[in-house]
């Protein structure tokens, strides 16, 4: 089975939960199936109604109770635990149907990206064991991040570096396919 659909990634904060929301709602007055999944388990209260939620299966406030750690350590622990139980997720989205355009909507902490490698791991996998995933990727950055912000343009190279680069990068080994 061949997934179509686009990862949606960027800085916490730009806007890539209400652009999933928007691209759910234009695809859907095209007329076309669309399903948007929720890999933030901190977005508590995404505009979209999730097909796919990663807090139905780990929850970030009970992991930082639970394990004593702060945010950022429980999105990794959650990112971690997904991508050891990505049968779940497999046979989530294989619920979804054969036509169904999918918008992931990634967690966007740089550290996730630079520090672990689960995300790399998860779209990886996204691609070996769902069939074949034909996606796209969307990066969104704060609109305050213009070429006159101290952070705009290194910013936004920085943080291109973190997802796209640095020896291993989001993509993996395969540019062209998950």
């Amino acid at each position: 089975m061949t997934v179509f659909g686009q990862l949606v990634i960027g800085a916490p904060g730009a806007g890539k939960s209400t652009y999933c929301e928007g691209m759910r709602q234009y695809l859907s007055a095209l007329g076309r199936d669309v399903a948007v999944v929720n890999l933030d388990p901190a977005n508590d209260e995404p505009p979209y109604e999730a097909a796919v939620d990663l807090r139905d299966l780990v929850e970030l406030s009970t992991v930082m109770s639970e394990f004593g750690l702060g945010p950022n350590g429980g999105l990794v622990y959650c990112l971690e635990y997904l991508e050891a139980n990505l049968d779940w997720l497999e046979q989530k989205l294989a619920a979804l149907g054969p036509t169904t355009y999918v918008v992931f909507d990634f967690p966007g902490q740089l550290e996730l990206f630079t520090h672990c490698k689960s995300i790399q791991s998860i779209a990886q996998s996204l691609a070996d064991h769902i069939g074949r995933l034909r996606a796209s990727s969307s990066m969104m950055f704060e609109g305050g991040w213009g070429p006159d912000h101290p952070h705009g343009p290194w910013g936004r190279l920085w943080w291109l570096r973190g997802v796209g680069g640095g020896g291993w990068g989001l993509w993996g080994t395969r540019p062209s396919v998950f």
